[in-house]
């Protein structure tokens, strides 16, 4: 079954959450003012509360670099490698990419539509979505990286400097292992660290959990962790939710 590249979607549709996925992950909505929203699958570690920021799992650095075990031609829709030292179960890195880490094909990300079960250290083979092909030749002496959607396993953000990228703030809670909705733009509650200025810009915090932190540039490290949105009301109290527009999916 084909879904739209944008759904279209009524107020209200992004409290939908359930056990059955719905949708591909990272499946993106448009909502009738202009918030956005992308489906995802909360990990198993705990559920997401509302107006806390999410970020995808952790990677997995036994995934990066792997050898690539077939020589792989243009026009090809699967690619063989070998796994790294842990397991992957059955679709794992579907909706996720695998991507070339050497020349020629350096940076070329393919997404990945299915893989069975690989074992840790053995031969895996991993088929792209249909028009995703090999553009050129990918010898042996080649390394690739798979990554897991950054819309799969997600957690909320942790008090600390970010250890995945921000992928959006759920506006209802959602179970551990469920699947929902997170808002990457537009108007969104969200929970705030310090008390908030308007028209500040807002950046994930690294104290306080789930939380924005307002963006001092001159903050040291803490301003590298970029910047998720604006403030839009003035707010007296820390740990407060807050109206910020998101900027995860662009500026406006």
């Amino acid at each position: 079954m084909g879904f739209p590249n944008t759904l279209q979607g009524d107020y209200g549709a992004w409290f939908q959450t359930g056990s059955v996925v719905l949708y591909p992950l990272g499946q993106r909505m448009l909502c009738p003012e202009g918030r956005i929203f992308r489906y995802a699958k909360v990990g198993s570690a705990g559920a997401l509360t509302a107006c806390q920021l999410a970020q995808a799992e952790a990677e997995n650095a036994e995934h990066d670099a792997m050898a690539v075990q077939t020589e792989a031609s243009s026009g090809d829709t699967s690619l063989a490698f070998t796994n790294g030292t842990v397991d992957l179960a059955e679709n794992q890195f579907q909706y996720g990419y695998l991507s070339v880490d050497t020349a020629a094909a350096l940076g070329v990300a393919h997404r990945v539509a299915f893989h069975a079960a690989i074992n840790a250290s053995t031969t895996g083979i991993v088929y792209f979505f249909e028009g995703d092909t090999i553009q050129v030749t990918i010898s042996t002496a080649r390394k690739v990286t798979l990554r897991k959607s950054i819309f799969k396993d997600i957690i909320v953000k942790p008090a600390s400097d970010p250890t995945a990228i921000v992928v959006g703030v759920p506006q209802n809670a959602i179970a551990a292992s469920s699947y929902g909705w997170v808002q990457t733009h537009g108007m969104a509650g969200v929970l705030s660290e310090d008390a908030a200025t308007i028209s500040e810009k807002v950046r994930p915090s690294e104290t306080a959990v789930g939380s924005v932190s307002d963006l001092d540039a001159s903050e040291a490290d803490a301003a590298d962790n970029g910047a998720v949105g604006w403030v839009c009301d003035a707010n007296s109290a820390a740990a407060k939710n807050t109206n910020i527009f998101l900027t995860l999916e662009g500026a406006s």
